[in-house]
């Protein structure tokens, strides 16, 4: 048989590790937020150097089609976990829909590029607007803090 202590003690273990289970399972609206844009940020910035490292003969086509898709699907995925977000009103909803607009942009940014590339285009312009993306997503990553 179990002693009375013995069995407080393992009362008060299981709370223990159900609470850091629960805390560990939440994210809060600014934590999700911010790390949506720093992930669309890196995206963004990965997608502009492959169109520079084109641009300069450094790379190929097919390597700068293969990064242009990848980078669709985190700028994707990045939009998606914003859509989960239900923040505060006031400063937090407006950082929210700062992060999701840009993410937009750059999602549109980065689908132009790899259009006017798999036309045999200049890219040249689509290149800037992957650019322009990539500085407003810096400055929205800079405004919503780093990732916690």
């Amino acid at each position: 048989m179990r002693s009375p202590e013995w069995s407080a003690r393992l009362r008060v273990v299981v709370l223990v590790v159900v609470a850091l289970l629960v805390t560990a399972a939440c994210s809060s609206p600014a934590t999700d937020t911010s790390k949506a844009a720093h992930d669309g940020l890196a995206a963004t910035a990965t997608a502009r150097q492959a169109l520079d490292q084109l641009d300069r003969g450094r790379s190929t086509h097919a390597t700068a089609e293969v990064t242009l898709e990848a980078t669709a699907t985190e700028l994707s995925t990045a939009l998606s976990e914003t859509a989960t977000v239900t923040p505060e009103p006031g400063e937090q909803a407006n950082r929210l829909v700062a992060v999701r607009l840009a993410l937009a942009d750059a999602a549109a940014a980065v689908a132009l590029a790899r259009s006017t590339l798999a036309a045999g285009e200049d890219f040249g312009p689509a290149a800037e607007l992957v650019e322009t993306a990539e500085r407003v997503l810096r400055d929205v990553a800079g405004r919503v803090g780093p990732p916690r």
